[in-house]
């Protein structure tokens, strides 16, 4: 897709980037329910050149129920599919191709555990994104589409990886999600002692909008087909969510004592 970018310094001044996102979300929560095409593409880009691969997915949600559809072909040029499934107590995640359901059961959970990965299946749930600065931009896209623009003032930590640089555009009408770009600059050991820059990247595209047109209940629940191997993974999320519950605890409390 070709971008044509105006800016307008108005609008930089005029709102921040949890401002534009603030919007976003609370126009989202307005909706009884909606569902939305999302098209991807990941890359890494190295001294032998870049490789990419690609995605489709159909994303709907009601409420915090979810479901979304994927289709991609990995680095190795195999077909993925894919269907994930929040009903509001059990994530399901079903692989197609290999004929495995993996199911976690947040009703098993209790506690701050439960309450924290709740959250993060919650569709309206910014997570990581809401935690850091933006500088905001207005931009047009094709057609004359306006976008509020943000870019990151600072890095986005996600578990073991960093991104330099993420880009969110939002629809300045409609205040829905357009585009988000990331971006991750690694050095890394090479033979002979030398290094080598890796850049790796992903782009999600949001299209097709369509806004409470009545999505049946039904649609959140996993039918489990004949011949698929069912893998409860409750136990091991509860243990995983347990030690990044720790893990933040520790992170809290070395804070408070730097500031003392």
């Amino acid at each position: 897709m070709a971008w044509t970018f105006v800016l307008t310094a108005s609008l930089c001044q005029a709102d921040t980037g949890k401002d534009v996102l603030a919007e976003m979300v609370g126009t989202m929560a307005g909706f009884k329910d909606y569902k939305v095409t999302v098209t991807g593409e990941q890359w890494v880009k190295g001294p032998r050149g870049k490789q990419r691969t690609k995605s489709s997915s159909t994303m709907i949600a009601k409420g915090k129920k979810r479901y979304s559809e994927t289709t991609e072909t990995d680095a190795a040029g195999n077909k993925v599919e894919r269907v994930r499934i929040f009903d509001g107590n059990t994530s399901w995640d079903y692989d197609r191709v290999k004929k495995v359901v993996r199911k976690v059961d947040l009703s098993r959970m209790g506690g701050d555990v439960q309450k924290k990965m709740s959250e993060a299946l919650d569709p309206m749930n910014l997570g990581l994104f809401g935690e850091i600065g933006y500088q905001v931009e207005e931009k047009k896209a094709d057609g004359g589409r306006r976008c509020q623009v943000l870019t990151s003032t600072e890095p986005l930590k996600m578990g073991q990886q960093t991104f330099d640089k993420v880009v969110i555009w939002i629809d300045a009408e409609k205040h829905l999600p357009v585009k988000i770009e990331m971006e991750s600059n690694m050095v890394i050991p090479a033979p002979g002692g030398e290094t080598m820059s890796i850049t790796t990247g992903m782009t999600q595209e949001f299209h097709d909008w369509e806004i409470d047109k009545g999505v049946e209940d039904s649609r959140f629940s996993m039918a489990i087909p004949q011949g698929v191997e069912v893998v409860d993974e409750t136990g091991r999320a509860k243990e995983m969510g347990e030690i990044l519950q720790r893990q933040e605890e520790m992170k809290k409390k070395a804070e408070e004592t730097r500031q003392e």
